[in-house]
């Protein structure tokens, strides 16, 4: 029994050492600069490792944190100092911001165009209840709640707020992604309607659809962006897809923009001289409305932020002659809204 013992250590030991000198040799094919990043199986490794430990529930990872129900959240771009109240605008870009929205107003004014700055919240802000325990805020103020009170008191009427908004749709159906930093379509489609709304006393000719006009179904299962960041596959995630009983008839150009961004253009393909001409400056949280809200103006304008000195202006409002100007920016970005007015 002994000898069995000691045999099945020895060829233990042998196959090890001939395992580990087969992954030393495979990884080295790559050249000795490149063993640490070409590993043999080392993206099956860390895959694995991953969805071991989210399995286990750690929730901790880089770049985001596991809450409740299998809800992710990002914890960059002051994500999370934003929930706890701990970042902040200085008083002195507060009043800036208020100034440069004033100016851009009395300039659109003169054209006869109406402007709106839309602020996305985190997900942080619209899903509190989905965060770890441990996570709370220290403070009611952050950096949007300071941009909302200056534009209450010294800025110009041009704000709309949809937290309350997203508040109330999330009891219908969730606004956003579960492992990804984004609203979903459903999330954009509120939001949509809202612009519509407001915009519709100003411009009668804008048709809004009915409710009963869009149908949301399930997608396919996809690995969305905060899944990846953990290194794992273990959450997959069905993103909802929205279809349309109407036919937009709007036609699209994309240009793709050196540093990756992408302007897009469209334009309706029936008679439109009645319906009002969009210009929109929008981050990620803006690519679905750019396909919601196409539909409804004759020409339309979508200009990505930090696309760039030669895109990212004000220069377009003379380009384009817009009857409507739509600036978006998510809650993690409220700050730099002062850069793209400064252009």
């Amino acid at each position: 029994m002994n000898l069995w013992k000691m045999r099945y250590t020895q060829i233990f030991a042998a196959l090890f050492w001939l395992g580990l000198v087969f992954v030393m040799l495979k990884s080295l094919n790559g050249g000795p600069e490149n063993f640490d990043g070409g590993l043999y199986g080392r993206r099956k490794l860390i895959l694995n490792y991953a969805n071991l430990r989210l399995a286990l529930g750690d929730q901790s990872f880089s770049n985001m944190l596991v809450g409740k129900d299998g809800w992710l959240f990002m914890t960059t771009e002051k994500t999370l100092e934003d929930f706890q109240g701990i970042s902040r605008l200085k008083p002195e870009e507060l009043s800036r911001i208020s100034a440069q929205l004033w100016s851009l107003k009395a300039r659109l004014d003169a054209r006869g165009a109406t402007l709106i700055v839309l602020i996305v919240p985190n997900k942080q802000t619209v899903y509190p209840d989905k965060l770890p325990d441990a996570i709370f805020p220290l403070s009611p103020v952050n950096r949007m709640t300071q941009f909302y009170d200056e534009n209450a008191q010294n800025g110009p009427p041009v704000l709309m707020d949809i937290r309350p908004l997203l508040a109330q749709a999330r009891l219908t159906r969730d606004v956003y992604l579960k492992t990804d930093t984004h609203w979903n379509v459903y999330g954009a489609y509120v939001t949509y309607q809202a612009i519509l709304q407001r915009l519709k006393p100003d411009f009668p000719a804008l048709e809004i659809y009915p409710e009963q006009d869009f149908t949301f179904s399930d997608g396919t299962p996809l690995l969305m962006d905060l899944t990846g960041n953990t290194g794992g596959n273990l959450w997959l995630e069905k993103p909802p897809v929205l279809a349309t009983s109407f036919d937009p008839a709007v036609s699209y150009r994309v240009i793709k923009l050196s540093n990756g961004r992408e302007l897009t253009f469209s334009w309706q393909n029936g008679s439109s001289s009645r319906l009002p001409r969009l210009l929109m400056f929008h981050d990620s949280f803006g690519f679905d409305l750019r396909y919601l809200l196409a539909a409804h103006f004759s020409k339309a304008t979508f200009v990505p932020h930090f696309s760039g000195a030669d895109a990212w202006n004000n220069n377009w409002i003379e380009q384009t002659d817009p009857d409507v100007v739509i600036i978006e920016f998510a809650e993690r970005y409220v700050d730099s809204i002062q850069q793209l007015l400064a252009k």
